[in-house]
């Protein structure tokens, strides 16, 4: 009898990761070594101030917006009648003072630290309450619950208790909470891990984790309290953060020697290593960066909320036109729809336990579609016959540019991003089958895939069904063999689309969508509006990609364009570039109507680096031009360090 042997693609990927009694060891002891160190530091006394407007987010639940006070010149929260004050990680506390201010003689107000209800009166005017909160015995978190009378007042509608104005913390000396040790010693570990088995050599394990471990407690011991607030929280987060990128460096492993070994693309392993170390980093920094307490995604509770009404069965008030659900941009009353596909796809995020669990999963989710986005630009310029070291670089712009990175961690815009990977994955399949396309099989996935990718979001119907119809008219203009296949897909992918979401809004779209975009572009309201003169489309053309992408970048792709121009003739790649690229046109050209986040973001984003890549894969086949690539690349990267600093820790959005 023979034995059952795995296939030798997955297990060359096990051989690949397997986590041998050496790289274990070392993690183990970084690990033990963090987590004491952090044990000696966290036991030390310590202070903070929270003021009410500077990253005081993490710590308030049931607060409205801060206001500011002229009189007193003063920045205040409103608490709603029953409102809740948590520290994470604080532990042992002296005295927990808040700054309140009351509102009346003889306001009362009920308050629970832990120890039972009590009630505080309050005297008109500002005025500090000590509390002695209870920790958590393993976390060390503190949770102080507030409940005050409703003041109603006529000119706001909103339900108001008590006004906070800041809060002082004081920790006190003794043993360090186990769980903070725990999470700082295995994230540690897991990094050790991680670093370990992207670069084949544990010594870049350790010394990575060992920075990490060094800056997170010289943080600790030079600003105390106020870091001590945000990292304890973050830290069981980022264990997390990199459990997950563990994983998803197994998967993206083996997935990429699966491709090399059905000739998809030919890379050699130091190739799939580099370009592996730039997925799971790409991964990290949107995931670690969305995790930080301080910096939570403007459109996350959006994006949960409705993946919480179809799964409580809500789904048709999403599926039908409802201007109820739908945001209204462009400054006018035009309602845009938002297909419920993406919300049905994220109904499992809903089942994660713990407050905050919906939040955190639907925040994996969009990570790992970046992920993969970044992977398809990577794939594409291979197949556009750029090489790998030019896959290599393409990615990395994609994944990094600062401001990709600052729509991504700042707004949450997850929707529009798997709208962006399935139109990338459709270009790809389009690519990969294009000798095929005569085949009834083919055009039947495709016109699925791209009908999916139309269902995605409304940005992948209008930009990528755009691009698509420049396609059939470019093949048609050459006379290729592959126009009426394209067609075919195209149409039936259309029409199923609008058969399932979009038909039920077309009343909306030609009376208010269409003619608010068509009159953006020639200053009218009319559908036949003209084109703006030629001075003002260059500006238009120009300017925003100058002011979000700056020179350099440009220049890299119009390079990368010039490439395209010349290679046109005999990659038929290239044609979608060139599809691409025009389809956009129009859009920049309507630049007061579409929004910024949709035509650059998701559009051009990813063809600037597809076309930098290029070039620079180009540069990088001499040695001197290895100098400007790393030179170049180098620059990109610490921008993004920069940008993410700005964003997630300092919330400069």
């Amino acid at each position: 009898m023979h034995s059952l042997q795995p296939s030798a693609g997955l297990a060359r990927a096990w051989r690949f990761w397997q986590i041998g009694w050496r790289d274990l060891a070392i993690a183990l002891l970084v690990g033990v070594l963090v987590a004491a160190a952090s044990g000696l530091v966290l036991a030390r006394p310590w202070s903070t101030v929270v003021a009410v407007g500077q990253r005081d987010s993490p710590y308030l639940d049931g607060f409205h917006r801060r206001e500011y006070s002229a009189y007193y010149d003063a920045l205040f929260r409103w608490s709603a009648p029953a409102a809740a004050i948590h520290v994470g990680g604080a532990g042992p506390l002296a005295p927990l003072t808040l700054r309140l201010h009351g509102e009346s003689p003889e306001q009362t107000i009920q308050i629970n630290s832990g120890q039972g209800w009590s009630e505080v009166t309050l005297r008109p005017g500002w005025q500090r309450v000590s509390l002695l909160p209870r920790a958590d015995a393993w976390r060390g978190d503190v949770q102080v619950q507030l409940q005050a009378q409703a003041r109603p007042d006529p000119a706001d509608v909103r339900e108001r208790g008590v006004v906070l104005g800041g809060m002082q913390i004081v920790g006190l000396a003794g043993e360090a909470v186990p769980a903070q040790m725990l999470w700082a010693g295995l994230s540690a570990a897991l990094l050790t891990l991680l670093c370990s088995r992207l670069t084949n050599d544990h010594r870049w394990g350790m010394l990575a984790a060992l920075l990490l471990g060094t800056v997170w407690l010289a943080l600790l011991l030079l600003e105390g309290g106020s870091w001590r607030l945000l990292l304890m929280p973050y830290t069981a987060r980022l264990t997390l953060v990199l459990l997950l990128a563990l994983l998803l460096a197994l998967l993206l492993s083996s997935l990429l020697r699966w491709l090399v070994g059905r000739g998809v693309v030919t890379m050699r392993p130091n190739v799939q290593r580099w370009l592996l170390m730039v997925l799971v980093a790409v991964f990290v920094l949107r995931l670690a960066g969305m995790f930080y307490p301080a910096n939570p995604p403007t459109d996350v509770r959006f994006h949960v909320g409705r993946a919480w009404m179809v799964r409580e069965g809500k789904f048709w008030e999403l599926f039908w036109p409802n201007p109820g659900l739908t945001p209204l941009q462009w400054d006018s009353d035009v309602t845009i729809p938002r297909s419920p596909f993406y919300y049905v796809l994220t109904v499992p995020a809903t089942y994660v336990p713990g407050a905050d669990g919906p939040d955190l999963a639907s925040m994996t989710f969009g990570s790992i579609t970046d992920t993969l986005a970044v992977l398809l630009v990577a794939l594409l310029v291979y197949r556009a016959g750029g090489g790998s070291r030019a896959a290599v670089c393409a990615a990395l712009l994609a994944g990094v540019l600062p401001f990709g990175l600052r729509v991504s961690l700042s707004w949450g815009i997850f929707p529009t991003l798997l709208a962006q990977c399935l139109a990338l994955l459709v270009l790809l399949l389009w690519l990969y089958w294009r000798e095929q396309l005569h085949r009834w099989q083919v055009q039947v996935w495709l016109s699925v895939a791209l009908a999916v990718a139309f269902l995605a979001y409304p940005t992948a119907l209008l930009f990528f069904g755009s691009t698509w119809a420049v396609l059939v008219l470019w093949l048609a203009v050459r006379r290729d063999a592959a126009v009426l296949p394209t067609l075919n897909i195209g149409a039936v992918a259309t029409a199923a689309a609008l058969l399932i979401y979009y038909g039920w809004h077309l009343p909306s779209l030609l009376q208010q969508t269409l003619p608010v975009v068509f009159g953006a572009m020639g200053g009218s309201g009319e559908l036949t509006a003209k084109m703006p003169s030629s001075a003002d489309g260059l500006l238009a053309l120009w300017q925003p990609l100058w002011q979000l992408y700056g020179l350099p970048l440009l220049l890299l792709a119009g390079g990368g364009a010039a490439l395209v121009a010349i290679r046109l003739h005999c990659h038929r790649a290239m044609l979608w570039i060139t599809a691409w690229c025009a389809a956009y046109v129009p859009f920049a050209l309507a630049s007061t109507a579409v929004p910024l986040i949709e035509k650059h973001t998701v559009y051009i984003l990813p063809m600037l680096a597809l076309l930098a890549g290029l070039l620079l894969g180009e540069l990088g086949q001499r040695r001197a031009g290895r100098v400007v690539v790393w030179l170049l690349l180098a620059l990109v990267v610490w921008q993004a360090g920069e940008m993410w600093l700005d964003i997630v820790v300092h919330g400069r959005r």
